[in-house]
């Protein structure tokens, strides 16, 4: 016998003896031919029922079935294992596909006919959208999945799974398919730029989509359509109850389960070519390993599964109850035996309830009656948690006060015996196992939950509210210490159970407690990038501020304040510190105070105001000082730093940077760590220490990614792009610029977004490109005008005259250069010696151009514009 990786091998040599195509070979053991090329190139494992049927149909004698059999399911060839084999290119990896413990039974057809609509095979038209339906339990959603791991390679950019059994507002679908893809945050301005963002990101892209569970915001499908329309090179595969009804749609309809005849059974031997009785066996024999289809029992399993109507689910979960039960008690319980009435339930279900759910609805009640009534308490209460939770969640929720009668974990343990709860497993093992109830049946438990006449519901909602509440209280001091890299993935983990929360509270009117549970959240939505996110619900709170407690009030303007600051609302942002700051005085909270202070000043030294920004530093430090806070004490000497060096005083910055490091590293404060160097790296650069800057800046741009600070790994990768062009590496600098754009797009920075495409332009016309640099700066001003950085807006001109004298409007050039030195004058910004070259460049160019009387004329027209018309001088192409 060959080695167990030459099974495919092995597998094409026996399917050629026998003259047979792959094609014809398929057909006999009723799968898809693309299983078996699969199969035969090593990229998929057969399973135990097709390696049997495969012996069957290729006449494998008696003596060699035994170690074909061991050969086909010893284990994937090596091909998959290192990724060789039969591919269209390298292909990405599928991105949060779902990944199953239990083999796909019984869907190579539906596989192969949905592969060959995606993919243009055969007779069909290759479509770009492709919803799969059906009813509740159906498995559309694990048909999907492994549609896409079978097509994966024929995606140059992989596959993408987005999961939207969470999302119930249609607008937030954009949303989430951005997070799935890496792109945590789009920008506040609304729903059009979100769209516009992940219409950018998809943009030339080779991917297959997978949205999974549409049908609670079947509104969004418009919206999927335009990015479909805007990107040629995406499909999407949608699974859904409901078609979209959006055009260029097609429908696949999943069929159930292919079922015997029980009337007139089919040989013993050809009714594991049933699908559905194929998937019972299986999953019975995962429940009982010693269970097997018998002449005995396959009647009462045929009729079972008829009695499921094919659904996959109903199959499972019946299958699962035979650790207690034979098929033939399986059967009589359906049937109604022993006075319960399941069999009448099962046929008619709800009738107020469509008639696709009510089979399913049926076998998840009959699993649900089987439960004790302790573990039924257990079951139900579960339905509060939204997207998994922890063991100790769900003992502090569903056994707030001790009443369920049963320990927790022996409850988890049985509900997972009886396919009612899954486990979501972690890749590191360490981490705390999370659990889940699948959606439909979440949906059964919460239907019980809140039905009428009971205060269940709401006790068990508050009990979710208030675990979720101390989670996040207790979680924030950890967000700056050597852990925060720990929580920042917790709470990310249950991000869906705190939002659950939080609406619930709002919605209730609990204002107080939806006040104390948004304030903690607040960094973890600026670190991990969920802005707009963030700003939604800290707002909706404020909406109602006058219901809110001072001190908490206060709170909740300094987590929103910092948000706006983050994407450059600094307007709005300023407007909240300082009422944050107001209240916190009036109540002499001297550590809110502290920190809404330190808050505050990054927004007014953003506006370009640098005294008063040192003066709320100081104040700030002096608060933090006096209260032993030495986290706040380090964030403070790092933000007075900038202000000397803002100022060209790069001595005096140094020493506030070099402590405030220190500070942050006895921490184990990584953000801060990382926010140190980067300070550092900038007052090194500006010296001209473009290699011990690179040093620093490498150093943060991992600890930045460590804690998955998308907004300032954007930051570093801008500034090692500045060093890859100082040194001449135009081409990694090209690359750092473009992907430092890339990712403060995506969390809605647009100051460091413009600050990303201004360092584009330079780069451009460093290489003799003016027209370029140009179209940059236009985009640099336009996203910039607004926000009131005039420091910025001031060295966007300068570009501009660099660019405007080098493309022979040297006119242009030097009265864009005369308002830029009165910005400079007016907020005592001088040019930093490392920035000077490229400063006196630009001059010399425009100045080199025009006649001494001309140049002077056009400089003074300049200093005498406002800030409102050199922006607009700047950007009228005609003048």
């Amino acid at each position: 016998m060959e080695e167990t990786d030459s099974f495919g091998a092995m597998l094409k040599q026996r399917r050629k003896a026998h003259d047979l195509t792959q094609f014809e070979l398929a057909d006999r053991v009723g799968c898809s031919s693309s299983t078996i090329r699969m199969v035969e190139s090593g990229e998929r494992r057969a399973s135990r029922q097709l390696a049997e049927l495969l012996a069957d149909r290729l006449d494998v004698a008696p003596g060699e079935r035994e170690g074909f059999l061991h050969a086909a399911r010893a284990g994937a060839s090596a091909a998959q294992e290192d990724g060789r084999g039969d591919t269209k290119g390298a292909a990405q990896p599928a991105l949060d596909l779902p990944a199953y413990l239990t083999p796909l039974v019984g869907r190579d057809k539906e596989i192969e006919a949905i592969e060959a609509r995606l993919l243009n095979k055969g007779t069909h038209i290759g479509v770009r959208l492709l919803t799969l339906t059906g009813p509740a339990g159906i498995g559309k959603t694990r048909l999907a999945s492994a549609l896409a791991s079978d097509v994966q390679r024929e995606f140059s950019e992989g596959v993408c799974f987005v999961a939207l059994a969470t999302v119930r507002e249609p607008e937030m679908v954009i949303s989430t398919i951005a997070g799935a893809l890496g792109m945590r945050e789009q920008t506040e301005q609304g729903s059009e730029a979100m769209l516009d963002s992940l219409k950018k990101q998809l943009l030339g892209k080779e991917m297959l989509l997978v949205l999974d569970n549409m049908e609670q915001v079947l509104e969004a499908g418009p919206l999927i359509a335009a990015v479909l329309g805007a990107c040629p090179t995406v499909k999407a595969l949608v699974t859904s109850r409901e078609p979209l009804h959006v055009q260029g749609e097609s429908v696949f309809h999943v069929p159930p389960l292919l079922l015997p005849d029980i009337e007139k059974l089919p040989p013993m031997e050809t009714l594991l070519d049933y699908s559905a009785v194929a998937l019972f066996v299986e999953r019975a024999r995962a429940a009982v390993s010693s269970f097997a289809l018998t002449e005995g029992n396959a009647l009462e399993v045929a009729t079972i599964c008829a009695r499921m109507d094919g659904l996959p689910l109903a199959i499972e979960l019946v299958a699962a109850r035979v650790k207690l039960f034979s098929p033939r008690a399986l059967l009589a319980r359906l049937a109604g035996a022993h006075g319960q009435g399941t069999f009448r339930l099962l046929g008619d279900g709800a009738r107020d309830l469509p008639e696709r759910h009510r089979t399913l609805q049926a076998a998840i009640s009959w699993s649900y009656d089987l439960l004790s009534k302790e573990e039924q308490t257990l079951f139900v209460r579960l339905s509060v948690f939204v997207g998994g939770c922890t063991l100790p969640a769900i003992e502090a929720v569903c056994n707030a006060v001790g009443d369920i009668g049963l320990d927790a974990l022996y409850g988890v343990s049985s509900l997972l015996d009886k396919s009612l709860l899954t486990l979501e497993r972690e890749e590191d093992g360490d981490e705390e196992p999370r659990f889940a109830l699948l959606q439909t049946v979440r949906e059964y438990a919460m239907s019980r939950l809140e039905e009428p006449g009971q205060a269940e519901a709401e006790k068990v909602r508050r009990w979710h509210a208030e675990y979720f509440l101390a989670l996040a209280q207790s979680v924030e001091p950890m967000l700056t210490g050597p852990e925060q890299q720990a929580w920042l993935l917790r709470l990310e983990k249950d991000h869906d159970n705190l939002q659950a929360a939080l609406r619930w509270l709002l919605e209730t009117g609990d204002l107080e407690m939806a006040a104390q549970l948004s304030g903690p959240l607040s960094r973890f939505w600026w670190v991990h990038g969920h802005l707009s996110e963030g700003r939604r619900w800290l707002e909706a709170v404020l909406a109602h501020a006058d219901s809110i407690s001072p001190a908490i009030r206060a709170k909740v303007l300094a987590g929103a304040g910092v948000l706006a600051r983050n994407q450059s609302d600094f307007v709005r942002a300023r407007e909240l510190l300082e009422e944050s700051v107001t209240i916190r005085r009036r109540l002499a909270d001297k550590p809110g105070m502290a920190i809404s202070l330190k808050d505050l000043g990054t927004v007014v030294d953003y506006q370009g105001d640098l005294s008063t920004a040192a003066e709320l530093y100081e104040e700030s430090l002096a608060l933090f000082r006096d209260l032993g806070d030495m986290w706040g004490v380090g964030a403070c000497l790092g933000n007075l730093g900038s202000v000397f060096q803002m100022q060209g005083m790069y001595d005096r910055a140094m020493p506030y940077y070099e402590e405030s490091l220190a500070i942050r590293r006895a921490a184990g404060d990584k953000w801060g760590v990382g926010a140190a160097l980067t300070n550092l790296g900038i007052a090194l650069r500006h010296k001209g220490d473009y290699s011990g800057a690179a040093k620093l800046w490498s150093e943060a741009l991992e600890l930045f990614r460590e804690v998955q600070d998308k907004q300032n790994v954007g930051l570093t990768l801008s500034h090692l792009g500045r060093v890859a062009q100082v040194q001449g590496d135009y081409a990694g600098a090209w690359a750092l610029f473009w992907e430092s754009l890339s990712l403060r797009r995506e969390v809605g920075d647009r100051h460091g977004s413009a600050m990303s495409l201004a360092y584009l332009a330079d780069l451009a016309l460093s290489q003799g490109d003016p027209r370029q640099a140009l179209a940059l700066l236009r985009e640099t001003l336009t996203l910039i005008r607004d926000i009131g950085d005039k420091l910025f807006i001031g060295e966007c001109f300068e570009a501009f005259g660099g660019a405007l004298a080098a493309s022979g409007q040297a006119e242009r050039a030097a009265t864009l250069l005369g308002t830029a030195e009165s910005l400079r004058s007016a907020i005592g910004q001088p040019i930093h010696p490392s920035d000077a070259p490229t400063y006196q460049r630009n001059v010399s160019m425009a100045r080199d151009s025009l006649d001494q009387e001309a140049f002077a004329h056009a400089w003074k027209a300049g200093r005498l514009l406002s800030l409102q018309q050199a922006v607009d001088y700047a950007l009228d192409p005609l003048v």
